[in-house]
């Protein structure tokens, strides 16, 4: 499956069929302020962020919190119950950070590999590849071309068919490990964008990283076949 991200916003765009054009997922992002007499923002109350399919159905949501709601909070994945972002990354016991990769094993038995310049997932027992981000790149036939040209280019998402539930919990994986690898790798930290009353916020902080530990020399060989294989 091919998904093709409509905006550069992880957090505020549609997810679309290329081969038809037919949007499949909306992902929004909602903040909700608090002003004071001279209309200045004083608090940020809430913020969360709505995947919905193509019948306009909800079927995840990310929490905020925290003072400025940019910590991860409760995450509802269809109709399962509340997790946090720990659950879905085995309580990150085994996410590992070498100076070229980040290691993150999910509760999917899949890990997604990410270096400064792409994401991959792979399967945790074999190493086989089962999805991979394509950024910045140009669509040519059934192609997908890395454009060199800057600010030139769509990101797309590709997986193996999955359930849907699997599907959208990869969905909610992607983003997190998006913010994740950008704070590994000293990119451009992820700014909140709305559309509404309030268009720019401080930096996405992800807890997770503060539980990187060692994790199986099976992973050091998934790097290996990073290096010499592609999707």
């Amino acid at each position: 499956m091919l998904l093709k991200y409509s905006t550069s916003d992880i957090l505020n765009t549609d997810l679309v069929n290329p081969s038809s054009g037919k949007v499949l997922y909306s992902i929004v992002t909602i903040t909700t302020l608090q002003r004071d007499t001279n209309d200045e923002i004083t608090e940020i109350s809430s913020r969360s962020t709505r995947i919905t399919n193509a019948k306009g159905t909800a079927v995840a949501v990310i929490e905020w919190v925290g003072e400025e709601k940019r910590h991860t909070g409760a995450i509802k994945i269809m109709n399962a119950d509340p997790v946090k972002v720990v659950d879905l990354f085995d309580g990150c016991e085994t996410v590992k950070a070498t100076t070229d990769y980040l290691y993150v094993p999910s509760r999917l038995d899949f890990v997604w590999i990410a270096t400064k310049d792409s994401i991959h997932v792979v399967d945790s027992e074999y190493g086989d590849f089962k999805g991979k981000i394509h950024e910045h790149c140009i669509q040519v036939g059934d192609r997908l071309v890395r454009s060199r040209v800057p600010g030139i280019g769509c990101n797309y998402i590709e997986f193996e068919e999955q359930p849907e539930d699997v599907l959208v919990e990869l969905l909610i994986d992607y983003i997190l490990i998006n913010i994740m690898r950008r704070t590994r790798f000293n990119l451009p930290k992820y700014d909140f964008c709305h559309s509404g009353k309030l268009d720019r916020s401080k930096e996405i902080i992800v807890d997770t990283l503060g539980a990187i530990s060692a994790t199986s020399s099976r992973l050091s060989v998934i790097g290996k076949r990073l290096r010499s294989t592609t999707l």
